[in-house]
């Protein structure tokens, strides 16, 4: 028996191939399931407020660890994503490296900056409690980034899968 031609005249998807309307409805239920959660916790309003509180954390940590810095001024930052100058003796690929050891997804730069800066997200479902817990003891600070002898060292909070980035797991 054969399978109808669609309404336009195409023939069907072979057999084995995926039909495209099959990630297309993937993308549409995680879509609601977002606009959900976005509605859950008042609106998109409330989001934008907690990514603008996240980069108020990140501007006020780094006002503290003066070794980084932003690469844009005041007043021109994403609140979505910040983008820092890593410290003199150490690149963004090394920083990113061993907080993925730790159970923490930042990105090193892009091309040919991938040595000299970090990108820390802060939107999506990360939370303050979330991004606090990535800045805190100085998670980013050349001194946690170095292998501790006689063991292990755990993520600064648990479980280990919470990233900073929500497309951390495109890769």
């Amino acid at each position: 028996m054969s399978r109808p031609s669609s309404a336009d005249g195409a023939p069907p998807p072979s057999p084995g191939s995926l039909d495209p309307l099959v990630a297309l409805q993937a993308r549409v239920h995680a879509l609601e399931a977002q606009l959900q959660r976005i509605d859950a916790e008042g609106g998109v309003e409330a989001r934008w407020a907690r990514h603008r509180a996240m980069l108020t954390m990140m501007e006020e940590w780094v006002a503290a660890h003066p070794e980084w810095a932003f690469f844009a001024p005041e007043g021109r930052r994403a609140w979505t994503v910040s983008a820092l100058r890593v410290p003199e003796g150490t690149t963004g690929r090394a920083i990113a490296g061993a907080l993925l050891k730790r159970g923490w997804t930042i990105g090193a730069g892009l091309d040919e900056m991938a040595d000299a800066m970090i990108r820390i997200g802060h939107m999506g479902d990360l939370t303050p409690a979330h991004f606090a817990a990535l800045l805190a003891a100085s998670a980013l600070s050349e001194s946690a980034l170095k292998e501790r002898p006689g063991g292990s060292m755990s993520p600064f909070c648990e479980p280990p899968t919470v990233t900073s980035t929500p497309h951390s797991s495109w890769r």
